[in-house]
């Protein structure tokens, strides 16, 4: 440990409860009242991980294009939009790139769930799992064929693993990104493996939070 973080640890304060009868002894019965559960059940378990082959998977690069159309977004200044039910998505790195609910502009698209967006300022990639709008600073991958949901997250997780070559001098604008190669798991034909795709997915600490809302691994097109 080095020293900075030495010191940085001196100064950090703990408040423990204490036995009102001797304010030297610490209230151990207080602290057993406020964290009732033992120990152990705060420490991360790994035991609903399953082994999986993807280490020994083969691999193989594609072009993005491939199982993609890519669309840019049809609006760019929302200062002039007016609060409504649509889902905007634009340039920003967080809440899936949602910047807020606002009322569709004349001509925008409304996208449907089950694609995904990706930010031409710092590349960052998100699932969609709502039907949105979106601004010019998002390009839109809308799928070719019908992926299972876990492979839309493993794709997005490979897109992201190359958004360090973008940033607000270097965007990814739709030429850009229609040159990009991805690298996914392949079967005994050489197309993308899901099976693989899936099992990696499902491993993840977030997927169970989606399978609450789509247990099926099936995302149906929206209503619009």
């Amino acid at each position: 440990m080095g020293e900075n973080a030495i010191e940085k640890l001196q100064n950090v304060s703990l408040f423990i409860p204490l036995r009102e009868v001797d304010s030297l002894l610490i209230d151990e019965d207080e602290i057993e009242r406020i964290y009732s559960k033992p120990f152990n059940t705060y420490i991360p378990s790994k035991t609903h991980y399953t082994k999986t082959d993807i280490k020994s998977a083969k691999w193989n690069n594609f072009n993005i294009t491939e199982f993609f159309n890519l669309d840019r977004g049809d609006f760019h200044a929302i200062d002039d939009l007016d609060e409504g039910k649509f889902m905007t998505i634009s340039r920003v790195a967080s809440d899936n790139g949602v910047t807020g609910y606002f009322d569709r502009p004349m001509g925008a698209k409304v996208y449907e769930r089950g694609t995904i967006t990706v930010s031409t300022v710092g590349g960052d990639a998100f699932v969609q799992l709502d039907s949105f709008i979106a601004t010019d600073n998002v390009i839109v991958c809308n799928p070719k064929k019908d992926w299972k949901l876990t492979s839309l997250f493993f794709i997005c997780l490979m897109l992201n693993q190359q958004k360090w070559r973008y940033s607000y001098g270097r965007q990814c604008y739709k030429e850009k990104l229609s040159k990009m190669n991805i690298t996914l798991p392949i079967n005994e034909n050489g197309d993308p493996d899901e099976i693989i795709m899936e099992k990696f997915v499902e491993q993840t600490s977030y997927w169970q939070l989606i399978k609450q809302r789509f247990p099926t691994d099936e995302i149906k097109k929206a209503d619009i």
